[in-house]
């Protein structure tokens, strides 16, 4: 039996045994073959250099990394983890706590209850919850230019400025 994260008791079913790999110069490794007891879907195989461990303790191990698995997954393709362009240490730093404060964001999503309503909206990945954020900012920004354009002083060109320079000199505030 097995508790998940979300708190629902699962019964997975195991197979372990110690084999040889041909592909790893004949080193021994355990493997397990799992399968969920109401699960339709193939078994899960799980290979481990620690061949002392039993079939339990090799799945518990693996579930426990499967968020740090996901996390990188997705900081990678849906944050730009592996889109940094700097070269000083410092820079590095910053893009990845950067990527990690995103990562927080996506999760929680807005204000008190977010998560909940990211899971009603059917926003169950980071990727999904990116695609939203974007879809919001650029209505957002379509809005922001739409109502530019009806003052008297504007045109395209300080629209276009206002856009591309830090609003203190931009000259909006004032």
């Amino acid at each position: 039996m097995y508790t998940s994260i979300l708190g629902e008791k699962r019964t997975f079913y195991a197979f372990c045994i110690s084999v040889r790999m041909k592909h790893l110069d004949g080193t021994k490794v355990k493997l397990v073959i799992s399968y969920r007891e109401d699960s339709k879907e193939e078994p899960s195989f799980y290979v481990s250099d620690v061949r002392i461990w039993e079939a339990k303790r090799i799945l518990q191990t693996y579930a426990m990394r499967w968020s740090i698995e996901g996390f990188h997954r997705d900081a990678k393709q849906s944050l730009g983890l592996d889109e940094y362009q700097v070269r000083k240490i410092r820079g590095v730093k910053r893009h990845i706590a950067m990527v990690f404060f995103a990562y927080i964001i996506m999760q929680l999503g807005p204000g008190v209850g977010g998560v909940a309503r990211n899971i009603k909206a059917n926003l169950r990945t980071v990727g999904s919850r990116c695609r939203l954020a974007y879809a919001e900012v650029l209505s957002s920004l379509v809005t922001f230019v739409v109502k530019m354009a009806h003052k008297e002083d504007m045109n395209a060109k300080r629209i276009f400025e206002l856009l591309t320079r830090p609003l203190e000199r931009s000259g909006y505030w004032r």
